[in-house]
């Protein structure tokens, strides 16, 4: 694996279902706040504020280099990044994306991955992702936990040895502004939904591959066998870091 070492503290073997909707099977078991690494020993890995008016562009202000592009259906506001609704499936024009770095591997140290979203849409929405179900390994935030909480958001880490997913029963599809944002370490996953806190404990192991990060749904699908799941609403302030 690229990136940070892994600390594996048991070996499990997960199957992942389904190819067209990212399915894992387990859900959220406990509301007790996590343990974490403090704020202030983090390193930012990349920060993307999504506050661009240059036309095609996403700077990373974290100064790492991971600047990328977006498509020209993206529109801006100075604030965010306002996604569509969907006419055409597919459609990459629609999407955001940053290229593969060994920063977006996940492995035993605290991975946290944070955004700001506001939509109307409680449909099937991928916010950010590294990876897709067609690769073995991959991390996510969407809204819609596979269509049985709509408008809920939804932390998604499939690993090497396992897979976990996490929400908490707070709808974000309101019209306001949410943060989102999901921590993994080697043994726990933790959603942070405006202050409400939900987590659960299991060992995925190495999260990696060589795909994009990819804003607003998925780089790779057709609409049939794999679904897009193109968001619809505005997205702002993306942060990757991590901590030892």
């Amino acid at each position: 694996m690229r990136g940070r070492t892994l600390i594996v503290a048991a070996l499990l073997v997960a199957v992942v279902s389904g190819c067209g909707g990212d399915e894992v099977a387990d859900e959220v078991t406990t509301t007790a706040p996590p343990t974490t690494t403090r704020v202030e020993q983090r390193q930012l890995l990349g920060h993307w504020p999504m506050d661009d008016t240059e036309p095609g562009a996403i700077r990373d202000a974290s100064g790492r280099g991971h600047g990328g592009t977006r498509g020209p259906e993206v529109g801006v506001t100075g604030e965010s990044f306002r996604f569509p609704e969907i006419t055409t499936i597919p459609d990459t024009n629609r999407l955001a994306t940053i290229p593969d770095s060994p920063d977006f591997a996940v492995g035993g140290t605290e991975f946290v991955v944070s955004v700001r979203v506001r939509t109307t849409s409680a449909g099937e929405h991928n916010l950010v992702q590294h990876g897709q179900n067609t690769v073995s390994q991959f991390w996510k935030i969407e809204v819609n936990a596979n269509g049985d909480k709509p408008g809920v958001a939804h932390c998604t880490f499939v690993g090497e040895f396992d897979s976990v997913g996490v929400s908490v029963d707070l709808r974000i599809d309101d019209g306001d502004w949410h943060t989102v944002t999901c921590r993994h370490t080697s043994t726990t996953t933790t959603i942070d939904v405006d202050g409400v806190w939900a987590s659960k404990d299991k060992v995925t192991g190495a999260i990696d591959n060589d795909q994009p990060i990819s804003i607003g749904g998925k780089p790779g699908c057709d609409g049939l066998d794999v679904e897009c799941d193109y968001f619809v609403g505005e997205l702002a302030d993306l942060r990757i870091e991590w901590a030892p």
